[in-house]
């Protein structure tokens, strides 16, 4: 969202449209392989904004646009001087959806550390600042996950050049409750076991590793780029994304180089914050701040802050070949292919007692995944790649004449010859989705339902895109309504593998018109399952959260979520609110008199309908 460059040609898509109804697209402000990001003004507010939008086919992607929308969610809740707000977020009419984010106009922290080496007073007041609004977040229990130079930016205010905004939470760790829908919970939907999320130049061990991350990752990131400021080179490099992470996993952190004469316990806080333990980091950014505070401002008579021990131990100088780049891009790493190359790097360098945890932790990536190739997604620089999951390997030669076999079976209404060729095929390569889709359409085929779907849960587990297929989503609705197939179906659904369309599918059968009593019963239950929304969009969980709500008081507190980030769904629940009586004696008192205070509800429904 920066100005300093110049952007690329203005494409003829929306430049000089209004989309949304109140956002004019001036110029183009740069584009990737996801999405684009436009500079527009608010027709009514005469005000600049920044509007994210993904490409029309990357919205067919319901990861992606999950993801989309939790960065709305994120960004939309966080509510701090150095965080980029998001305000509105829709659909456009071809499908694309749309954030729009607060305009920031400066130079990205990669810009301003291309030019030199920070003076260690600025780096700290950069950096102290980065800490207040992972303070915030982390508070909210969002873990950004991706911080590096690029997701920063210093703007001038208020006479500071170098006044800080964080921006991207598209891969940020988003807790349930009010701030975020049920379906982030975890990231189990939307982190794959074995997959990791990032960029690897700024990536904590436990990331690399695959393993489950907290607050602690986002510090850890902050001592990176802390580390470049004052070094304008980073800790760890190395053209080998692969090793790279190894030697964040093991590789101690190597000294600033002395003519730059960093104070001594700035030193010792980046080495703090780069633990390869967690539990030996701060374990707050608000610890953060105080460190940084302290090194500013020393208590009373104290000739330096004390606060962190310069380690007494040997580190290797930073290689000279060692140095920025011009940016970190969209990187596939295969751990398989250079499993051996980290193994190597880690008996070089680690004593035996911690070689045999990172073995354990390497290996249990392997196992998890079924020993398929495990690919890292890491997004950064201007374009950016889908991470929707596990890449597979290009079929070998055998195993493309065998699942062609078998899809001539399928397609000759064979049944029984392509089930008896897709299970060979299945327990040869057991992490591969095609024979589990034969399975499936082979034994809906012969009207063998609970085969079929049962074969569609081992599909979807090996590719979640197959919530999208249509004979699967057909199947499911009609055995939800059959006394036979319905506890298969709904056990499917309540599992979450359907994903966002799973969750789509429980909605309409619990509140669509025309369904029957106790198929809307069962799927208000299922709804109650926090696996069956785990993945649902920001927009179905409003609804589903303003039904639920019990009283007055409740629902009102869903009003200004309902009016950021519900679509139709919502504004029908909320017209209810302005209808006066229904409770009582006689239904003559007022259901909703709470939501009648203030103008809450009048917003609410204006914003819900202007996205209409």
């Amino acid at each position: 969202m920066s100005t300093a460059s110049t952007p690329p040609a203005e494409p003829a898509t929306l430049v000089g449209q209004t989309i949304g109804g109140r956002y004019r697209i001036e110029r183009l402000l740069g584009e990737g392989g996801m999405g684009a990001v436009y500079e527009a003004e608010h027709t009514l507010m005469h005000k600049r904004v920044a509007v994210k939008v993904l490409h029309a086919e990357m919205s067919l992607m319901s990861e992606v646009v999950t993801r989309f929308e939790r960065e709305a969610m994120a960004a939309a809740h966080i509510e701090h001087p150095n965080v980029a707000t998001a305000t509105d977020f829709g659909k456009l009419d071809d499908g694309s959806f749309f954030l729009v984010l607060e305009f920031v106009e400066g130079q990205s922290l990669r810009d301003a550390i291309r030019k030199g080496p920070f003076v260690a007073s600025r780096a700290v007041r950069v950096a102290r600042q980065i800490a207040s609004a992972l303070s915030r977040a982390h508070g909210l229990g969002i873990v950004h996950r991706d911080l590096k130079p690029e997701n920063v930016m210093l703007v001038a205010r208020d006479g500071d050049e170098d006044f800080v905004k964080v921006l991207d939470f598209g891969i940020a760790k988003v807790p349930v409750g009010d701030i975020a829908p049920k379906s982030m919970a975890g990231d189990k939907a939307l982190t794959q076991v074995g997959m990791i999320y990032g960029t690897p130049e700024y990536m904590p061990p436990e990331q690399a590793l695959g393993q489950d991350v907290d607050r602690r990752a986002d510090l850890y990131s902050l001592g990176v780029i802390l580390y470049e400021m004052l070094a304008s080179k980073r800790p760890f490099d190395d053209e080998s994304k692969v090793k790279l992470l190894g030697m964040h996993i093991t590789a101690p952190v190597p000294p600033l180089p002395a003519e730059l004469q960093v104070p001594a316990d700035l030193e010792a806080l980046i080495v703090k914050l780069l633990a390869k333990d967690p539990k030996d980091r701060l374990q707050e950014a608000r610890e953060a701040i105080e460190a940084f505070d302290l090194l500013v401002t020393p208590p009373p008579g104290a000739v330096s802050s004390g606060l962190l021990p310069v380690p007494s131990v040997s580190r290797p100088s930073l290689p000279e070949a060692v140095s920025v780049r011009s940016g970190t891009h969209p990187t596939v790493i295969s751990f398989k292919a250079h499993a051996q190359t980290i193994a190597s790097d880690v008996r070089r360098a680690v004593p035996p007692k911690v070689l045999v945890a990172v073995g354990i932790a390497l290996a249990a990536l392997f196992a998890l995944a079924g020993l398929a190739t495990i690919v890292a997604v890491v997004r950064g620089g201007s374009s950016h790649t889908s991470d929707a999951g596990v890449e597979l390997p290009k079929p070998s030669a055998k195993l493309e004449r065998e699942l062609e076999a078998a899809q001539a079976e399928l397609s000759a209404a064979h049944w029984d010859a392509a089930i008896v060729q897709a299970r060979n095929i299945a327990t040869e390569n057991p992490t591969r989705p095609e024979p589990q889709r034969i399975l499936f359409q082979a034994h809906a085929g012969k009207g063998d339902t609970k085969g079929a779907l049962a074969d569609a849960s081992q599909w979807l587990a090996l590719d979640p895109k197959a919530q999208n297929d249509a004979q699967l989503r057909e199947l499911v609705k009609t055995s939800a309504s059959s006394k036979e197939d319905n506890d298969t179906a709904f056990g499917l659904l309540e599992s979450g593998k359907m994903g966002a369309v799973g969750a789509e599918m429980l909605y309409d059968m619990a509140y669509g018109s025309g369904q029957s009593s106790s198929l809307s019963s069962r799927a208000k239950k299922s709804l109650a399952h926090g696996e069956a929304t785990r993945n649902a969009s920001p927009a179905l969980m409003v609804a589903i959260d303003l039904r639920a709500a019990k009283d007055c008081e409740s629902k009102k507190e869903l009003l200004t979520k309902a009016g950021a980030l519900g679509d139709s769904r919502s504004l029908t629940i909320v017209e209810g609110y302005a209808k006066k009586g229904g409770c009582g004696f006689l239904g003559m008192s007022d259901c909703y008199g709470c939501m009648r205070k203030d103008d809450a509800l009048e917003k609410a429904t204006a914003a819900l309908r202007s996205r209409q």
